[in-house]
């Protein structure tokens, strides 16, 4: 572990003002170890600030930060359920994107991401909380309460067909 993964990480909610930082982690969470051309990288920034804007009342940011930059992110994704008579309005919430830049894995970083996010889902009065895991992560969302469901279904779509 170097000198900066051993510095303790502050967790919070991210904000707008995080765009940039959060577009720079999300080209080394697709492509490690690239650098985009410029011109994709300011589109996709673009792109991806409009998307933020227009989900932020549906979403939820987690970061990681070490001397003021970012270092780690994880989304909160949510959608209303269809409402019950004893419970009208219904949340559903998927965490997604969990991404720790390598030099600060393995130090309990993604694992606080993931309670930021199911703290502010409580805030939200979220009802369920869903997650896709990889193995190496498959135990952390385990010792956070998730649990595999044997009647989740799931299909993806062949193409030409609906």
């Amino acid at each position: 572990m170097s000198d900066e993964s051993s510095r303790p990480a502050e967790l919070r909610l991210a904000s707008f003002s995080d765009v940039e930082s959060l577009t720079d982690l999300r080209f080394e969470w697709d492509q490690p170890g690239m650098s985009p051309a410029e011109d994709e990288r300011a589109n996709f920034a673009r792109r991806f600030a409009r998307w933020w804007q227009e989900a932020e009342s549906r979403s939820a940011c987690a970061v990681a930060e070490v001397d003021g930059q970012l270092i780690g992110a994880a989304w909160l994704l949510i959608h209303e359920r269809v409402p019950n008579p004893s419970h009208f309005d219904r949340a559903a919430g998927d965490i997604q994107s969990v991404y720790v830049r390598p030099a600060y894995r393995r130090a309990g970083i993604g694992r606080g991401l993931v309670r930021v996010l199911l703290a502010e889902g409580q805030r939200r009065a979220i009802s369920r909380f869903t997650v896709e895991s990889n193995d190496h992560a498959l135990r952390l969302y385990q010792e956070e309460g998730f649990v595999s469901s044997r009647l989740r279904l799931e299909r993806t779509p062949i193409h030409g067909s609906l």
